[in-house]
């Protein structure tokens, strides 16, 4: 395993109430990502997914219960999946990979989502509809899933949208004696 040090140097202008231009720079060391190499090749393999997805939002809150108190944290992320890849098995390898890039908080909640149509806005996101409003249960439109990892065990839930066709359940682990 090879590791590079790469040297960076930033260089940013600042404007002085005299008009006049001060430069500023500053020159480091970083420390590149540790790479895989080949065996045959000089040349770093680069990782390649069996599926395009990306990570569209991710958030951790935390807070206290209320009236009962005690505190909470948790981490809810929003994936956008490419539609031809949506299948319980690609949606296996997805929650796998994304429950190890998220560690931690140990509650992880994920709205895996197949088309832009479906995915909130920020605007959309930020509003709260006043009680008793009416919800939406239609949607989203598109296949989707939903994943949970917390004490209580890891599992998902998805819908395909096809006619016909029923949420189903996947159970990953169940909670540990």
């Amino acid at each position: 395993m090879r590791i590079f040090l790469i040297p960076i140097a930033i260089c940013c202008l600042c404007l002085s109430s005299g008009s006049t231009l001060l430069p500023i720079s500053q020159s480091r060391t970083t420390e590149v990502v540790k790479q895989q190499w080949h065996p045959e090749s000089r040349h770093p393999t680069k990782p390649r997914s069996p599926f395009r997805y990306a990570i569209i939002r991710d958030r951790t809150l935390e807070g206290t219960y209320y009236p009962q108190g005690g505190n909470f944290r948790f981490r809810s992320v929003d994936v956008l999946l490419d539609a031809k890849s949506f299948s319980e098995e690609s949606l296996r390898q997805l929650v796998k990979l994304l429950s190890k890039r998220f560690p931690d908080p140990e509650e992880l909640l994920v709205n895996i989502y197949t088309n832009l149509d479906d995915v909130s806005t920020p605007e959309e996101a930020e509003y709260i509809s006043p009680p008793g409003s009416a919800v939406d249960l239609s949607t989203p439109k598109y296949a989707w899933a939903f994943y949970i990892r917390n004490s209580d065990g890891e599992h998902f839930r998805y819908h395909t949208k096809e006619p016909g066709s029923i949420v189903k359940t996947v159970n990953l682990r169940d909670k540990e004696q």
